[in-house]
């Protein structure tokens, strides 16, 4: 699997390189305190510092860092907080069908959203 991966959003690459187990990493500046970051990466397309735009190919999917398979980390940070990325990929998926008609045809997203076992254990509690 050699996937490529795609910015969401404008922004600037503040951050190319590993980070722990995440493996070769690299982290977009969205501006407004918005941030993704996209781990266990094959390979980079960007440096440091570079603008990108929409859907502009930032990397490689891959297995780099404590991974298990080829995937993609993929993590929306709010003011240097994960959120989950699901209300963003809901109202994504409202504007482009307003937009076009929807998805474009075979489009597939997945989002993999980290949570601390504290905060995992929370939500836990709270669904009881």
């Amino acid at each position: 699997l050699r996937a490529p991966i795609l910015s969401p959003a404008p922004g600037k690459v503040v951050f190319v390189g590993r980070k722990g187990p995440l493996g070769r990493t690299i982290v977009i500046d969205h501006g407004n305190g918005i941030r993704t970051r996209y781990g266990h990466l094959r390979r980079y397309h960007v440096k440091r510092g570079q603008k990108v735009v929409y859907r502009q190919k930032i990397g490689q999917l891959g297995n780099s860092g404590r991974s298990t398979g080829p995937h993609v980390h993929y993590e929306i940070l709010l003011d240097g907080k994960p959120i989950d990325p699901k209300k963003f990929l809901e109202a994504a998926k409202n504007v482009l069908k307003e937009k076009n008609g929807g998805w474009p045809q075979g489009a597939i997203i997945a989002a993999h959203h980290h949570q601390s076992r504290r905060a995992r254990r929370r939500q836990h509690h709270q669904q009881r």
